[in-house]
């Protein structure tokens, strides 16, 4: 879309950043000629209360994964193409910076802990706002039953189910090179199996803690030593650091930013 037209639309509405936000989403639908538009940031979790607030028609699907193939996928991240780079140049730049943004925040124990924040997040806003509005989609079942799935994600959302609904694009796949016509991928439930170390597995399922099962997801029963685990505990707090660093561009308000997980990690 135009610069133009998305300032111009901001503006028009308030030229607040969420009139921002608003005007991205609108812009988008004018250009598709569409009803109704979808947004997908993972981190909006954390901004679920306000958005389902100040946007009383809308519904958010929070897909709920299991933590161990979370971590792995984060760790493993890289650009698996899709992109046109020709018509935009600068998504190339854009593209090795996250991929060094990612690289360099990885750690399992902050990696899982954000995993507990934002589980935790989904499912009090599903408690405040119900069912009909909050969808909590274990990506597992999406992966094993994908066209029944779909259906019923399609009847929830109040709209018609295209033909064909499992043909979709894979695209920025940590594993996975884009297709157009991809599907769904069952082999991506279980990856994590042959990927993740004993140690980094001990690690994940240490710092999920009870709301692993209580997620509906089974402890390994990983083997691993203290020894082994040590250096992942020890190098946490630098990890988490570092990890607030890389991404205060992201993150608005810091203080905001890091307490809002905080208090969802402890459980308040």
């Amino acid at each position: 879309m135009k610069r133009a037209n998305l300032e111009a639309r901001a503006r028009a509405l308030g030229g607040t950043p969420d009139d921002y936000f608003r005007a991205f989403c609108l812009e988008g639908c004018a250009q598709k000629d569409a009803d109704i538009w979808g947004e997908k940031t993972p981190r909006h979790v954390f901004r679920l209360e306000e958005m389902l607030t100040l946007y009383p028609n809308a519904k958010a699907i929070f897909m709920l994964r299991d933590p161990r193939a979370v971590v792995a996928s984060y760790r493993d991240w890289k650009d698996q193409g899709g992109f046109d780079f020709e018509s935009d140049p600068e998504h190339r730049k854009a593209l090795e910076d996250e991929h060094e943004r990612t690289r360099r925040s990885y750690h399992p124990v902050t990696i899982s802990l954000l995993w507990v924040a934002a589980a935790r997040a989904a499912s009090q806003a599903q408690h405040r706002f119900g069912p009909d509005r909050v969808r909590l989609q274990r990506y597992e079942v999406l992966c094993d039953r994908p066209e029944e799935e779909l259906t019923k994600i399609f009847a929830w959302l109040g709209v018609d189910c295209p033909a064909n609904p499992t043909e979709v694009a894979i695209t920025n796949s940590s594993y996975e090179e884009h297709r157009a016509k991809g599907g769904f991928v069952r082999g991506a439930m279980d990856r994590w199996r042959k990927t993740v170390s004993q140690p980094e597995l001990a690690v994940i399922e240490r710092c999920c803690g009870s709301l692993l099962q209580s997620m509906g997801y089974e402890s390994v029963q990983p083997q691993a030593a203290a020894w082994q685990t040590g250096r992942y505990y020890l190098t946490a707090t630098p990890a988490i650091i570092r990890a607030a660093i890389l991404n205060a561009r992201r993150s608005g308000n810091m203080t905001q930013y890091l307490a809002r997980r905080a208090r969802l990690v402890l459980g308040r």
